[in-house]
């Protein structure tokens, strides 16, 4: 699917849930997003990992899941990043091992 048809069907996904109060917000993640692989947990990564930082600083990695864990774990021990829902890290390291995974 084309990059910008993807990122305005997230745009209007967000209005959908949580009303037009929300563009705004809906905006910067769907920004955010764009430096991401499309897939499921793709919005929930784009909220919760580049709320500190560029995506280009992580996307280039590749780690297992557990790797990926640890450096969840770090940036809520050393950088006091707020500790996601046990349902949202469990997404968000889904998608992060699938799409920037260890080489088999």
């Amino acid at each position: 699917m084309h990059k910008p048809a993807c990122l305005v069907r997230l745009v209007l996904a967000v209005l959908l849930v949580c009303g037009p109060a929300s563009l705004g917000r809906a905006q910067e993640v769907a920004s955010r997003a764009a430096g991401l692989v499309d897939g499921h947990g793709r919005t929930e990564t784009a909220e919760v990992c580049t709320a500190c930082h560029a995506a280009g600083q992580f996307s280039g990695q590749r780690l297992s899941r557990n790797g990926w864990a640890l450096v969840i774990s770090t940036m809520i021990d050393e950088y006091e990043m707020s500790e996601p829902e046990d349902s949202i890290r469990d997404t968000i390291l889904t998608y992060l091992s699938t799409h920037f995974g260890s080489a088999p």
